[in-house]
């Protein structure tokens, strides 16, 4: 199977980094692909770190079951380009902006609802589950 043509080959600003500013623009952005297409071609298709940094909000998921369903690879992917802290937020608060979902969760503030998880980062392991402000499950 042929690779893209030239037509998508565009080289300058990552996409859609400077025209969503200021708008309320939701993009979905795939992250655990970069295995798959090589260092050199990753490097250039997903630009997350210069998305950020032109004012762009990042909203990170996953397209399961083409692609595991899990939080920590993609975080693990992500902080190639990205921190910690930023590639976390992505995964909350940044998915909850896309679901434009921010007055009833994703901020730990007074009338929210209480989803969360405690991750140990240096484990990748979930330690504690709380949801609707409830234990669900302690590890």
């Amino acid at each position: 199977m042929a690779g893209p043509g030239p037509r998508h080959r565009r080289r300058g600003d990552p996409p859609g980094a400077g025209c969503v500013r200021g708008h309320d623009a939701r993009s979905a952005m795939v992250q655990v692909w970069r295995r798959h297409l090589g260092p050199e071609r990753a490097a250039r298709g997903w630009p997350w770190k210069a998305i950020k940094d032109s004012g762009a909000r990042l909203a990170f998921g996953t397209d399961w079951p083409v692609v595991p369903l899990d939080p920590m690879a993609s975080i693990a992917e992500a902080r190639r380009d990205l921190s910690l802290e930023d590639a976390v937020d992505a995964w909350t608060a940044g998915g909850t902006f896309a679901e434009h979902a921010e007055s009833r969760k994703g901020e730990l503030r007074e009338g929210l609802a209480a989803d969360i998880a405690i991750v140990d980062f240096e484990s990748a392991q979930v330690k504690a589950t709380v949801v609707g402000g409830r234990l669900v499950y302690e590890g």
